[in-house]
């Protein structure tokens, strides 16, 4: 009975799915993890949302984000970068 629910749940896990989600079975350790593809169009719209934020941010406020990504690529090896 315990393993038919298991593999339940796996199969339910398993279906196409366009929802992020989190599948897991119990006692099993394993967690599945299914993520919503993103369209091109979509992709291009976050794009220039990023862009048009940046372009309202004041000078102070683009120096600290290049700061902080410079702090944070500084400690990467160049296999990470």
């Amino acid at each position: 009975m315990y393993t038919n629910d298991i593999r339940e749940r796996d199969d339910a896990c398993n279906k196409e799915n366009t929802e992020n989600q989190t599948c897991g079975s119990i006692g099993m350790g394993e967690m599945h993890v299914h993520r919503r593809q993103l369209t091109t169009e979509q992709i291009e719209a976050r794009r220039a949302n990023a862009r048009a934020r940046y372009a309202n941010l004041t000078p102070k406020e683009r120096q600290a984000i290049r700061d902080r990504q410079r702090l944070l690529y500084s400690h990467m090896t160049s296999e990470q970068k």
